[in-house]
């Protein structure tokens, strides 16, 4: 899960993996929606776990309105990641307001191109699922 602090003026953002993409980024095929297949090898955004941190510590704000508001919670993310690595369908499936949920939209419309699941040695179209926290520091 993503967790993102803000205190003194200052973004912190720390990414617990507590296990693989697998386990971290939900995830399924798209060739038949009433049916998940595992897959041999999982999308993979640029630079993998650590890529992925630095990007969303270069790109994601914590919203003004959120940070006055108070507002924290989970933004859960659901886009699918095609066959050329590129991100479509992106969808909020938790929203917590205060202008979290588009910026967590906004920020990943600007991540680069992942490397795309694998099944069979065949790049899929994948479901991803993935949660960013809000929370706000003491």
């Amino acid at each position: 899960m993503i967790r993102i602090w803000y205190k003194t003026g200052l973004l912190f953002l720390m990414f617990f993996c507590l296990g693989s993409f697998q386990v971290l980024f939900g995830q399924e095929t798209v060739k038949d929606p009433l049916r998940i297949e595992e897959l041999d090898k999982p999308p993979v955004p640029p630079g993998g776990i650590d890529g992925w941190n630095r990007f969303l510590m270069n790109n994601l704000k914590y919203p003004v309105a959120a940070r006055n508001k108070r507002i924290e919670g989970d933004v859960i993310l659901k886009f699918i990641i095609e066959k050329d690595g590129s991100i479509s369908n992106q969808e909020i499936l938790n929203k917590v307001g205060g202008g979290c949920d588009m910026e967590a939209m906004r920020v990943l419309s600007l991540s680069p191109k992942w490397t795309p699941g694998l099944k069979d040695d065949q790049p899929v179209r994948t479901i991803m699922h993935i949660p960013i926290r809000f929370r706000l520091g003491n």
